[in-house]
């Protein structure tokens, strides 16, 4: 699991009291990872007086497994979450364990319009996007695509994607188009789902994939991005899913 980079994280979230620590827990025999107050006892993402300052959570950090931020109704923030969209086998292997290279084109697409703050997430399989604006519903969540602007904490490890803006950027026009190809309209949400088909990977990604199989690791990539996971257990990213009765962060 990623630890967070402290000195990466935008200040303008550092300054408001809306953190939370992170421990990886087993419920109902699955990984999850419920927030915490820093000096102990769960935290709630929707009660402000069980948050607390950035810098009570950097201090404990070591006490958990990380940190993260809670979205509300009273910031201009909204986290978008791609899940299992990049694979781990590729760190240390390649040189683009922090570039969209060796994420799946059609997420890539996405994130590169959104052009923001863009970090993996703890498990490193996923990537995550903060920018400014307004979702015309609270959250959202469709297949691996995830996006909410309140009432979840989300978890900031601060390893930023290179090329990346190091600050949270407004970008309402970027998610409104994001939203209708993913979600749809409220009005006509089948209509914008015909939209939202896999991409068709360029010459240039087969190119860096056939090198990457080539690779020292080549076999495990390969098994890996062809989603055969029984070397794991058959779980995806247990560190990055909750129930959903629990689910209060991405």
């Amino acid at each position: 699991m990623l630890k967070s980079i402290f000195k990466n994280i935008p200040d303008e979230i550092k300054t408001r009291p809306q953190w939370v620590n992170f421990k990886k827990e087993m419920r109902k025999g699955k990984q999850t990872k419920p927030p915490y107050k820093p000096q102990g006892g769960y935290a709630k993402p929707d009660d402000p007086l069980t948050l607390s300052s950035f810098a009570a959570c950097m201090r404990a950090a070591d006490k958990f497994d990380g940190v993260g931020f809670v979205l509300s109704n009273d910031d201009p923030y909204v986290a978008l979450d791609f899940d299992h969209c990049h694979c781990p086998a590729f760190d240390g292997v390649t040189s683009w364990a922090n570039s969209l290279d060796m994420v799946f084109p059609e997420v890539a697409n996405h994130i590169r319009k959104l052009n923001t703050y863009t970090e993996k997430s703890p498990s490193a399989t996923g990537i995550r996007v903060f920018l400014k604006g307004k979702l015309p519903a609270d959250g959202k969540k469709k297949s691996n695509f995830e996006v909410y602007q309140a009432r979840h904490y989300v978890t900031v490890t601060a390893h930023v994607l290179n090329g990346f803006p190091m600050a949270i950027e407004n970008r309402q026009d970027a998610l409104d188009e994001f939203y209708q190809a993913v979600f749809g309209t409220p009005e006509n949400p089948h209509e914008q789902e015909k939209k939202s088909s896999p991409s068709t990977a360029s010459v240039n990604w087969k190119e860096r994939l056939e090198k990457a199989f080539q690779s020292v690791n080549g076999a495990e990539i390969r098994r890996l991005w062809e989603g055969d996971i029984t070397k794991y257990g058959n779980d995806h990213s247990a560190a990055d899913d909750l129930p959903p009765e629990n689910r209060s962060s991405f």
